[in-house]
């Protein structure tokens, strides 16, 4: 089934630490008027990095909107290695984990399932960071596919990783991110160049993106097993617009399922595949308030300057292919330069698994300013 291949290369929902470590994620403070993102809070050393690396829990400050500063969990990890240089850095962008607090990703075991490829990348001497995103891992509500807010606080996750001791970075990085984090990819290729400018952005990767929020929701609206998504999506949506009121969009059934965004890592997902009619009929209407939020979300544009990989399905049921060749032509259309793999047989999670093992040598050729693919001349 579709959903099982996505619960396969979500992270098993076991937590690494111990009960008093677990404490770590515990916070209810909110940063100082002083706060800048990237401003280290805390770390905790991991007892789960790959043999030969080291790794890191942080708490750390993120500017998730303009002037608006939240605390953020994420992880870091380094090879033990001694390096003769500042190492480069790979930036891993997750995708949906299920919202509550204990579904994070740096709450949980790590291994190459959950962040594809991670061991090669440490074998290649590279950094690995990734970030949780807001109000996953600590308190606070979740910005579920806000793509914005969540690609702050990954670009955030870079300088915050820089405070960790003995850890030297070149500023250099390439970023990459399965479905979710195809959102959060795309966004922090679009904000790097202002929000982070001290970090020099090499490519990005694409695994089974989902990006464009108002198609999403619009496609997992016509199918029971995509109702949990489209419930998840109306609730970080909410959270980022509080005026919005769930009313206008659901019937009571609908209603009446969407408390359980905050309980099981995977609750909303099988409680609402039963549900029979949870919409409102004009609930997608031009014009709508939740519409037009969707749109602001939506409403942004490639920066064009760095190269990038995408691997899709046309299987896919979550992200449909079409969203993606869309995606693709926005890609080169700004100039980008856009290497494009689909597959026949593979369905939205499988992808990874086909595509992953491929992802560190690309990345290293990125770094070492090889030439580059570029599939765009016969897309258009």
């Amino acid at each position: 089934m579709l959903l099982a291949l996505t619960l396969v290369l979500t992270a098993c929902q076991t937590d690494q630490t111990s009960p008093e470590a677990s404490a770590f994620w515990e916070l209810d403070d909110t940063p100082n008027s002083d706060a800048r993102a990237g401003d280290l809070h805390s770390s905790q050393q991991r007892d789960d990095a790959p043999e030969g690396a080291r790794g890191w829990n942080m708490i750390y400050v993120s500017e998730i909107l303009e002037d608006t500063y939240k605390y953020v969990s994420g992880e870091v990890y380094i090879p033990d290695e001694p390096a003769e240089t500042p190492r480069d850095v790979v930036l891993w962008n997750h995708q949906t984990t299920g919202l509550p607090d204990e579904c994070a990703p740096s709450r949980t075991e790590v291994d190459d399932t959950r962040i594809p490829a991670l061991e090669q990348l440490l074998d290649d001497g590279h950094i690995v960071v990734a970030s949780d995103y807001p109000g996953q891992g600590l308190p606070g509500p979740v910005y579920y596919m806000v793509g914005q807010v969540n690609a702050r606080a990954s670009l955030d996750a870079l300088k915050a990783a820089e405070h960790l001791p003995n850890l030297e970075t070149s500023g250099r990085f390439v970023q990459y991110g399965f479905s979710q984090g195809g959102q959060t990819t795309m966004h922090a290729e679009a904000l790097v160049q202002d929000y982070a400018a001290d970090f020099e952005l090499q490519g990005s990767v694409l695994l089974s993106p989902a990006v464009r929020m108002k198609a999403l929701t619009a496609n997992a609206m016509t199918d029971a097993d995509l109702t949990g998504f489209s419930l998840s999506m109306l609730s970080g949506l909410k959270t980022a617009n509080p005026d919005l009121a769930y009313e206008d969009f659901l019937r009571s059934e609908g209603l009446e399922i969407l408390p359980e965004v905050d309980t099981g890592c995977w609750d909303i997902w099988r409680v609402a595949s039963s549900a029979e009619e949870p919409y409102r009929d004009a609930a997608m209407r031009d014009g709508s308030d939740w519409a037009a939020a969707m749109d602001e979300v939506d409403d942004f544009e490639p920066a064009g300057a760095t190269p990038f990989l995408v691997h899709h399905s046309v299987e896919d049921a979550i992200a449909p292919v079409e969203q993606t060749r869309r995606e693709v032509h926005r890609l080169c259309a700004a100039g980008n330069a856009v290497e494009y793999h689909e597959y026949d047989d593979l369905e939205h999670g499988s992808v990874v698994v086909e595509a992953a093992p491929d992802f560190p040598a690309w990345a290293q050729a990125r770094f070492d300013g090889a030439s580059v693919t570029d599939h765009c001349p016969e897309l258009n």
